[in-house]
């Protein structure tokens, strides 16, 4: 399982993905995060969908 974390809602191109382990999103159980770029300046009519 993965979480994706788009922050505030500003628009700054920048999201979270954590990828979980044996289902614990916690990085103490082994889950790791790591940083991507989106462009969600021109994905305003579908903000869920990633580049």
């Amino acid at each position: 399982m993965a979480l994706v974390d788009y922050g505030n809602g500003e628009c700054d191109n920048i999201a979270t993905k954590t990828i979980c382990v044996n289902g614990k999103c916690e990085t103490s159980a082994g889950a790791f995060t790591q940083e991507f770029e989106i462009d969600c300046a021109s994905n305003l009519n579908n903000p869920l969908e990633v580049f």
